[in-house]
């Protein structure tokens, strides 16, 4: 997490799992909730990476998804898994 987002957490919750090609592949990614956050300075992305790390309440979020500003599978499972958990 830190060398992408340039944060740590004190804490991790598991919310489980999503499998975003089933019937294609096998594999599998894991959701998380990132708890208690800090600023480090280990963001480091690879050269040909493009990283944008946004801060956005939970309502924002929404409504870029909403809008089609943001259309990431992962993005939009996380907010989906968080929100019936009662983490948002």
């Amino acid at each position: 997490m830190e060398e992408e987002t340039g944060f740590s957490a004190q804490q991790f919750i598991e919310l489980g799992q999503v499998t975003p090609l089933a019937g294609f592949c096998d594999e599998i990614q894991h959701l998380f909730v990132a708890k208690n956050l800090s600023k480090t300075a280990r963001y480091s992305c690879d050269e040909d990476e493009v990283i944008e790390v946004l801060f956005l309440t939970p309502q924002e979020l929404e409504r870029k998804i909403v809008f089609g500003d943001i259309t990431d599978s992962k993005t939009i499972a996380c907010l989906s898994k968080a929100k019936l958990c009662g983490y948002l």
